[in-house]
Formats: structure tokens, C-alpha cells, sequence
């Protein structure tokens, strides 16, 4: 008996190439490298593309091949315009459109469709799922005094589930007002860089600050092609800016909670929570564990202004904090989470929510 789950499923390799394809041909070798305006790259694309789909079609085949008395396969149909997904398993069966396989349809649960071959394999909803070409094995003496008749007459039909939402932490904050970051920062550094970018070098130091106990700068800039490139006005500029605010809060006294390294305390932790009908996916910046209670710092490039500029922005990342406390606590089990932004210009640690 095989089970084909996820038959709606897409090959992640099918939907993007790799950042770089390398060919041995008679020719010689050939190297192309993905974003750039050289046709090489998508002409050996195309033909990886092509294999990796016959090798996914392939896959297909065996795993069905594999089948010796039942083969079960279970796919989910989408709610968009076609309720198929092109290049997964399931559009694969339905292309070839086995006959047989599709003649008779049976509802076996509410909102489920069972195609059978033969078609008496399954029962109607309310009638057991159990092949009537089997009964004569069934009714023997299985081994170990397992009655298999009774546990085959138990199963019932799956009802229909429906698909979880999936989302980041980061969907439930309004997108508009980060418009206005950029302006923010050009105010209080002004610099040329992106302030996505300026964020991401922070980020990536205090992460490695708080993993090691030090950081390179220079090293990190390297990582980011948007960046200046060393010796230049523009390199100085960003360096000196950078090293500003990372030294004003390394060494400030009442962040150095934060940022010590210590036992149960974690830079950059990713991960999954369910919030209802969803799943959310998330990142957070800091977390700090003592005792019962847990600590979420998040950071945030962001100058501001004014006491009414802070509130307006604690406002708007509060929903996305909220989430970030309430993944901590049910993955620590904590009794309470505290969850804060540390506005790095701004040298601000402000309470944002607790629960």
C-alpha cells in the first residue's frame, strides 16, 4: 500500500533557477550567472528546467510503481481560477487522463471526491472504505491476534480540511506608513543608502555582537552590493554613521541586558506559530528568557522625532510585536511576555505590549 500525499504541491526547483549554471559541453565549459543580461543564462536555465521537469514527472512514476496491492493519491484542489496548479503531480494525472481512473466519481465525504479503479475499490460515505476483492484475506486469522477486519470496517472517510493560512508576523502591520522611514533616516544620517539596507548591516551586527561578542563592519558592508565601495567619501560616511549608533548602544548600560551573551537568550530566531486558522512565520530580533518571563526586543532603525512620532510608531508595529510575544510564550511556556522596540537612532527602549 502506497500514499502519495501533497499531489498539489510545485517543485520549488521548477520555479526559480540557481544563481549560477554551469555546463561541460565538447564546446568547453560554460558559466552564467542568474540577474545578469547574458542570454547564456537563460538558455541553460531552460534546458535544467526541462530535465528537472522529466526527472519530477519520473519521480511520479516510480513512487506510483511502487504500489503493489493499493495506491492512494491526495491532492488538494486550489480556490483560484484553475483549481489544478500547473506542474504538480496532480496536473501530471489529470493530463494523461487515465479513463478508467476518472470514470466514476464517489462522494465519499462532504466536500471530497474519491475516483476509484476498480471502481468498487471504495464505498460511498457511510458505507466503510474497504475493497471487496480483499474480503476472503480479511476474513483469515491475522498474525499476533490482530483483528485487521475490524480495524479496516473502523476506517471512515477523511472529511474535508481546509488549507492554513500562511503568513509572516510582518503582514499584520500597515505597510504605508514605512513610506515615510526612508525620509526619517535621510533626515538623521544623511546618507544615500537605502534605509533596508542600513538596517540590515545593524541587524547583522548586533546579531553577531550578541552570538560572539564582536562584530565586523567592514566584513558585513562587503556582503551588500548597494554599498559604497571602501576608500570612497560615500564608505566613510556610511562606516562612521553605522559605528555611531552601534557604539552608542553597546555601550549603554542599561541596554547591556540585551545584548550580553547568556543562557537561554537568542538573536535572529526564526519561527512558525499558529494564530487561529493561520500559520505564521516570523524572525525576531532578540529574545531573553529568565525565569517565567520572556523578552522580545525588536529593532528598529527609525529616528524619532518627537513623543508623538513614538507613539505613532508603537502603534503601528504593536500587531506585529503581539504575535512575536505570543509565539514566545507558547515556545517557552513562559507565565508573561514583555515585548519592546529599541529605536537604535534614537537610543529609545520603549514598552510595546505585554501578554
Amino acid at each position: 500500500v502506497v500514499f502519495l500525499p501533497g499531489m498539489n504541491q510545485q517543485s520549488r526547483s521548477l520555479s526559480a533557477g540557481p544563481a549560477a549554471l554551469v555546463e561541460d559541453g565538447k564546446a568547453g565549459v560554460r558559466v552564467a550567472v542568474k540577474n545578469t543580461a547574458s542570454p547564456d543564462y537563460d538558455e541553460l536555465w531552460k534546458q535544467e528546467r526541462e530535465e528537472l521537469l522529466r526527472e519530477h514527472q519520473r519521480m511520479l512514476y516510480v513512487a506510483m510503481t511502487r504500489a503493489r496491492d493499493h495506491l492512494v493519491m491526495i491532492g488538494a484542489l486550489a480556490n483560484g481560477k484553475s483549481s489544478i496548479k500547473p506542474g504538480t503531480w496532480l496536473d501530471y494525472l489529470h493530463a494523461s487522463a487515465p479513463p478508467l481512473l476518472f470514470a466514476n466519481p464517489v462522494e465519499a465525504a462532504s466536500g471530497a471526491v474519491v475516483y476509484a479503479n476498480p471502481p468498487d475499490a471504495v464505498k460511498p460515505a457511510g458505507e466503510g472504505m474497504h475493497p471487496d476483492t480483499h474480503r476472503d484475506r480479511e476474513n483469515k486469522p491475522a498474525a499476533g491476534d490482530i483483528d485487521v477486519k475490524a480495524i479496516i470496517e473502523n476506517l471512515s472517510p477523511l472529511p474535508r480540511s481546509e488549507m492554513p493560512e500562511w503568513r509572516n508576523a510582518t503582514d499584520f502591520i500597515h505597510k504605508g506608513k514605512e513610506e515615510s522611514i526612508g525620509g526619517l533616516i535621510a533626515q538623521a544620517g544623511e546618507l544615500t543608502v537605502s534605509p533596508i539596507t542600513r538596517g540590515s548591516v545593524l541587524h547583522r551586527c548586533l546579531e553577531d555582537f550578541t552570538k560572539t561578542g564582536s562584530y565586523d563592519l567592514d566584513r558585513i558592508i562587503m556582503d551588500y552590493a548597494d554599498l559604497p565601495a571602501p576608500g570612497s567619501d560615500l564608505y566613510r560616511s556610511f562606516h562612521s554613521d553605522v559605528s555611531t549608533v552601534l557604539n552608542r548602544s553597546l555601550s549603554r548600560e542599561e541596554f547591556a541586558w540585551i545584548f550580553v551573551k547568556q543562557p537561554d537568550a537568542y538573536s535572529e530566531l526564526p519561527f512558525l506559530y499558529r494564530k487561529g486558522p493561520a500559520i505564521i512565520s516570523g524572525i525576531i530580533d532578540r529574545v531573553v528568557i529568565r525565569g517565567n518571563t520572556g523578552y522580545v526586543v525588536d529593532y528598529k532603525a527609525i529616528a524619532i522625532e518627537n513623543d508623538e512620532a513614538l507613539a505613532a510608531w508603537k502603534d503601528h508595529y504593536r500587531p506585529q510585536i503581539e504575535v512575536y510575544c505570543e509565539a514566545v510564550k507558547e515556545i517557552f511556556r513562559t507565565t508573561s511576555v514583555e515585548g519592546s522596540l529599541l529605536f537604535l537612532d534614537s537610543m529609545r527602549l520603549e514598552l510595546t505590549t505585554k501578554v
